[in-house]
């Protein structure tokens, strides 16, 4: 929960929340849409490909971190956490912005005055009473990599500058909708 207050209701050990508020994941981008604050940028991340462990579903993590009791010594058992990286082959709608192994960027967005969010996969226009914040392409880990959850990708992604590596971290690649019956 995100909660703004200030210098007054610090020193007075109050509290006041955003009511009626929505965050959400922004990903492939590094701006908010008109409407929303923006909270935090930071890169998108996940667990490793091909890899056991971890979580299931993508991060936004914020580009600058702080550590509470860290430590990179022997002897210890961790968790890993990548970069998640666009695996885009012969269907590119990002091109040229975005290319094959560039790490994904996200932004956090608060929109005030609104106490619902949803991802209709499928869809680029809302049901009546709605309002669009964004829209683009389902991306998912492969079929054969590890499982995380769908992601709704800006239409018009970006890629965080000079990161084009394949380090096999994350990875996000289209998906295929197959017919459910």
């Amino acid at each position: 929960m995100i909660a703004r207050f200030s210098a007054i209701d610090k020193a007075a050990g109050r509290l006041f929340f955003l009511a009626g508020s929505v965050t959400y994941v922004r990903w492939g981008r590094t701006t908010c849409p008109s409407g929303a604050e923006l909270v935090y940028e930071g890169r998108a991340g996940g667990a490793g490909h091909g890899t056991s462990g971890g979580g299931s579903s993508y991060q936004c993590l914020p580009k600058q971190p702080i550590y509470d009791g860290y430590y990179t010594g022997s002897g210890q058992t961790y968790s890993y956490m990548y970069n998640a990286e666009y695996e885009v082959y012969k269907f590119n709608p990002f091109a040229p912005h975005v290319q094959r192994d560039d790490d994904v960027p996200c932004v956090v967005c608060l929109v005030r005055g609104k106490t619902a969010l949803l991802m209709i996969p499928a869809r680029n226009v809302c049901p009546s009473g709605w309002r669009r914040e964004y829209y683009g392409y389902l991306m998912a880990s492969s079929n054969g990599g590890h499982s995380n959850d769908y992601a709704c990708v800006d239409r018009n992604a970006e890629a965080v500058p000079g990161t084009r590596n394949a380090e096999t971290g994350a990875q996000m690649y289209f998906v295929d909708a197959r017919r459910l019956k």
